[in-house]
């Protein structure tokens, strides 16, 4: 609930804190995947049952703080998804192919706040249908046409209710009725001669998720909330170029850009609609040192512009440059790496936007700059190979950052 009364912090002015924060996430999946090959099509069918427990507890100790019990944190959550999924493939000739498919999702969520006394649930059903055609003209000449529907859950952090005070005029909050939402995507691409890429996507997306700062403007304190509150539209161009015509040097260069238009339901906390550009280039080069093959160095660059975001907000130009060298000795066994990250510690995260028409900047550095050192010997026949597997929770895993 947004409402414009003074922040008010359980926290003294001179507020330092030193916290136990304690998380505790459980998830039980099992999937089950049928390939059925037809005389004149291919089918593959499937369910998946994922069952997940949360829990989270913070104690705030420290002596700064006011004796008020409800800045500690209790929270549990559950959630139960049911999938069933299946899909159909046919080459047409030897220069079309076609494959649809359909994938339906239920799931029921249950929040629980102790702290906050606070139950929240949810209980929806999703359609997620997907629809490929690929036409190869020639060796040369590939072009495909691509229809799907891709659905972002909410990070099981964001689904917390329970306010986490950073400063005397500043704190975030998650929300556990937040919804995932889906994003419809109509994708073209061309290659030639399997080097040189093209893509257009063409996006729409109904009822995003995202934080939203909340500026007081009789204090000029800040809460951040996160809500379902926007939709947008996008049109992204994407470019890429891979160089490898030299044995001892390789390129893989990415040019991207987007136009962005946004509509928000909560104006005007944030505009009512927002629209820009946007734009990025990334570099990753790698080169053979030696004639033997066993020394590499590579570099990669990113640069990405200044431009607009789907959430209302602006993002200022950031960069960062990394280089790694490579050696391998007794006949492949031995391996040494040495990386260096973000060499000019550029990669800052600078943005600005504008809540109750108040324009607000935000600057932050997550120490990404380092150097990292790697040594790895084999033992045993060098020939042996390892299938990665991508496990049957790894959606729910990725939630958890």
């Amino acid at each position: 609930t947004l409402t414009d009364a003074p922040l008010v912090s359980p926290f003294k002015l001179d507020y330092q804190s030193n916290n136990h924060i304690s998380t505790i996430i459980k998830n039980y999946a099992t999937q089950a995947d049928l390939e059925h090959p037809c005389k004149n099509y291919d089918l593959n069918y499937g369910i998946k049952l994922s069952h997940t427990n949360t829990y989270n507890k913070t104690l705030y100790n420290n002596s700064q703080i006011s004796s008020d019990s409800t800045i500690n944190n209790e929270f549990a959550f559950t959630e139960n998804t049911q999938a069933i999924y299946g899909s159909a493939s046919k080459n047409l000739s030897t220069k079309w192919s076609i494959k649809a498919g359909l994938r339906i999702e239920h799931t029921n969520t249950l929040g629980n706040s102790v702290s906050l006394n606070q139950v929240n649930k949810n209980d929806y059903l999703r359609f997620f249908p997907t629809l490929f055609i690929n036409y190869r003209r020639s060796k040369n000449h590939g072009f495909s046409l691509a229809y799907n529907h891709r659905i972002r859950r909410p990070g099981f952090y964001e689904l917390n209710p329970f306010r986490w005070y950073t400063s005397q005029y500043f704190y975030t909050e998650g929300n556990p009725l937040l919804k995932p939402f889906v994003t419809k995507n109509l994708i073209l691409n061309y290659d030639y001669k399997s080097s040189l890429f093209f893509s257009l996507t063409l996006s729409n997306t109904i009822n995003a998720s995202s934080q939203v700062p909340y500026v007081n403007d009789k204090d000029y304190s800040t809460s951040v909330l996160r809500l379902n509150y926007y939709d947008y539209n996008t049109c992204n161009f994407n470019i890429s170029y891979i160089f490898q015509k030299w044995n001892w040097f390789e390129s893989q260069n990415e040019l991207n850009t987007y136009y962005i238009k946004s509509h928000s339901h909560i104006a005007p906390v944030t505009p009512e609609i927002s629209e820009g550009y946007g734009a990025s280039i990334n570099s990753s080069n790698s080169f053979v040192l030696n004639k033997a093959g066993t020394m590499f160095s590579g570099l990669n660059l990113r640069y990405n512009f200044k431009g607009r975001t789907a959430n209302f907000q602006t993002n200022y130009p950031t960069n960062s440059i990394d280089i790694f060298f490579k050696s391998s000795f007794l006949s492949g066994k031995l391996q040494v790496t040495i990386a260096i990250e973000n060499l000019l510690r550029s990669n800052d995260f600078n943005n600005e936007n504008t809540s109750n028409a108040i324009l607000a900047n935000y600057t932050s550095y997550s120490d990404s700059r380092y150097i990292g050192a790697a040594i790895v010997y084999k033992i045993g026949k060098a020939n042996l190979s390892f299938v990665k597997r991508k496990y049957s929770n790894q959606d729910e895993k990725d939630r958890t950052n």
